[in-house]
């Protein structure tokens, strides 16, 4: 929905022109229909100045919009691990406990703390849908 609602504000008019609504935007790599696709998203800051052709920031207000971890870990959890059941096609997701959450919090936490202390890490699925957005 954020995705849908940026896309939204990136360009009111076109969005409206091409009557786009925000529960169509899907973020999904198998779902084409991303209205706003590679238009305004970046994984950096300096990406989005270089893309943007930002050289000045005067006149800009920063924002971040997180979501609350917790309200995050039981949505992703209810989601992934109980509606979805992600780990029956792949059993290493939901860190192995399938539909245990105390399992499953206790694999997450000790990921997190070995995350903290690691300088370079590849995130898992799991890290990428449950870690908190920011630290």
């Amino acid at each position: 929905m954020l995705t849908a609602i940026l896309c939204y504000l990136f360009d009111e008019a076109r969005f409206t022109k091409h009557k786009k609504n925000l529960t169509a935007e899907i973020y999904h790599k198998r779902f084409l229909c991303r209205f706003c696709e590679a238009q305004n998203e970046y994984d950096s800051f300096t990406n989005l100045r270089s893309g943007l052709k930002v050289v000045d920031l005067k006149g800009w207000s920063l924002i971040a919009v997180v979501r609350d971890p917790l309200d995050r870990f039981v949505s992703g959890f209810a989601n992934k691990c109980l509606r979805e059941r992600v780990w029956k096609k792949f059993p290493d997701r939901c860190n192995g406990c399938k539909t245990n959450v105390t399992c499953f919090m206790e694999r997450q936490y000790l990921r997190m703390k070995r995350w903290t202390r690691t300088t370079r890490s590849i995130a898992s699925f799991d890290d990428n849908h449950f870690f908190p957005q920011n630290w």
